[in-house]
């Protein structure tokens, strides 16, 4: 995911920041609760078969000298360490 705004106030709807990620060439847009900066780059897990179903993985920043294959990784092809830990305290986080 590319973060696209800075935190800001969403259609009186609560706040968030912006963030764009693509899927088989179609373009994503979403915003999420987290106070990320403009400019940078994170993990996102999507649903293969509904990819607006999403979860932003905010603690795990790619570097900018990451590239991203055009429909992303495979979880076992992620260029960082994420492992059950990591997805348990998401999903505790989220509620699933």
């Amino acid at each position: 995911a590319y973060i696209t705004s800075d935190w800001h106030q969403k259609n009186n709807n609560g706040v968030g920041t912006d963030f764009t990620y693509y899927v088989s060439g179609k373009r994503i847009n979403k915003t999420c609760a987290n106070n990320l900066k403009k400019g940078t780059r994170y993990v996102v897990l999507y649903d293969s078969i509904n990819p607006k179903n999403y979860i932003m993985l905010y603690n795990h920043e790619l570097s900018s000298k990451i590239k991203a294959p055009v429909n992303g990784w495979k979880f076992n092809e992620l260029p960082i360490k994420l492992d059950s830990t990591d997805l348990k305290f998401y999903f505790e986080k989220l509620n699933l």
